[in-house]
């Protein structure tokens, strides 16, 4: 089948495997009112996609951006995905209560970093299970570079990354976990993306200290940052109905 396909086609079904992260900014007087439409929905958009994390930032930037992941196959899944979404009727009524409490979208593609995944026993966005098993709700720690430009700068960041992440990953406080490392494909050029799970602030901050004891780590953060721009962290509380959480 998949030579029957026009060459665009094939190439975007044998794509790797993609994480969408899609960004609501949302109205004040309309947050509580996109959430509960959001809350009602979640089981269609579990049918519909291949949801992961739905949350809100805590604090370490703008508030009130609807935050939610989606682990694709393929761009060509993502296409059958939205294509079951248009014209569903459950949908476009969720559609037409959400969207006007809303006051920007904002949607880019990442590719995961498979190597970092494997090596390290990361979690991993294609898993639809949370990384938490079946402890309560904790945070996730979005920490967001952006690096140079140019063909050289991700890979060199994943190589200085991996090079410190045993030490860092060996001094966790319990309950916090490194589930992925992406990088941009689409939108932002060159932006990486370190999507942690913690059990509650206590533990995210244990484990920060934590490393920065860690050597090799401190090490590789050093070679890092030349590479780097700019670099961010927010704190996520994921929403009642997120699959991860």
């Amino acid at each position: 089948m998949l030579a029957l396909l026009p060459p665009a086609r094939r190439a975007l079904s044998s794509s790797p495997p993609i994480v969408e992260l899609r960004e609501c900014r949302l109205r004040l007087s309309g947050a509580v009112a996109y959430l509960a439409a959001a809350a009602a929905s979640a089981p269609l958009r579990e049918r519909l996609a291949p949801a992961r994390l739905f949350s809100l930032p805590e604090t370490g930037g703008l508030l009130s951006v609807a935050t939610h992941f989606y682990a694709y196959g393929s761009y060509l899944e993502r296409d059958a995905s939205r294509a079951k979404q248009e014209g569903n009727p459950e949908w476009e009524a969720y559609l037409s209560a959400a969207r006007p409490r809303v006051e920007e979208r904002r949607s880019a593609i990442f590719v995961e970093a498979a190597g970092l995944r494997d090596a390290h026993g990361l979690h991993g966005m294609a898993r639809a299970d949370s990384p938490g098993g079946g402890e309560p709700a904790g945070i996730y720690e979005l920490r967001r570079y952006r690096l140079e430009l140019g063909y050289d700068a991700v890979p060199l960041f994943l190589e200085r990354l991996g090079g410190g992440l045993p030490s860092k990953l060996s001094s966790l406080a319990p309950g916090s976990a490194l589930c992925s490392v992406m990088h941009s494909d689409v939108g932002d050029l060159n932006e990486v993306i370190e999507l942690w799970r913690h059990a509650g602030p206590a533990g995210m901050l244990a484990s920060r200290e934590a490393a920065r004891g860690a050597g090799p780590w401190r090490d590789a953060i050093a070679s890092i940052a030349p590479l780097a721009n700019s670099f961010s962290t927010t704190v996520h509380r994921p929403a009642a109905f997120s699959k991860w959480k």
